[in-house]
């Protein structure tokens, strides 16, 4: 008999509010207003886990993903160098786990939206290929967490989807 482990992930998008110069101070991460929930079953690994929601376009703000309710071996690229300049209004655009700023609020994930004007995937960070595996770019696991890790983010422009580079550690059926 073949008993197949099965992974999968709950990802959540909310919007943060276009201008939030207290959320510096927050102890955990906004979850102002749901946007958008979506489970992922059997994720490959280093694949985008994206949400698309082109008839309800976004605009530009500070924005909030979280990866929740995790079974499995699952995790986001990212950077402890801290990629993401925090906004014009002092909100802190960092990764965090379990509600709490990974790296004193210094570390990103690696994210890509749709711009709804041009129907076309854009990162927030473009790095070269193969450059991942280094001490710039590198999987958070969650294997530490127990409840979720998350990114605020700054959209710059109207958007139609989101997604983070999902790693697995080499397993198909996370999700």
């Amino acid at each position: 008999m073949l008993i197949k482990k099965m992974l999968w992930l709950v990802v959540i998008l909310c919007l943060v509010g276009l201008s939030v110069p207290s959320f510096s101070a927050n102890p955990e991460p906004p979850r102002n207003t749901l946007i958008i929930t979506q489970e992922f079953k059997n994720v490959v690994d280093n694949s985008w886990s994206n949400l698309d929601f082109p008839k309800n376009v976004q605009p530009p703000g500070l924005y909030y993903i979280e990866l929740s309710d995790l079974v499995g071996t699952v995790g986001c690229w990212g950077s402890k160098k801290d990629p993401y300049p925090d906004g014009p209004n002092k909100e802190v655009l960092t990764a965090w786990r379990d509600d709490v700023p990974l790296e004193s609020g210094k570390a990103d994930f690696r994210l890509q939206y749709r711009l709804s004007k041009t129907n076309v995937w854009v990162e927030l960070i473009v790095i070269a290929p193969q450059a991942a595996i280094m001490d710039t770019w590198f999987p958070f696991g969650l294997q530490e967490a127990k409840k979720n890790i998350g990114q605020t983010f700054l959209a710059l422009d109207s958007f139609t989807g989101i997604g983070l580079q999902t790693p697995t550690w080499n397993t198909a059926n996370s999700g």
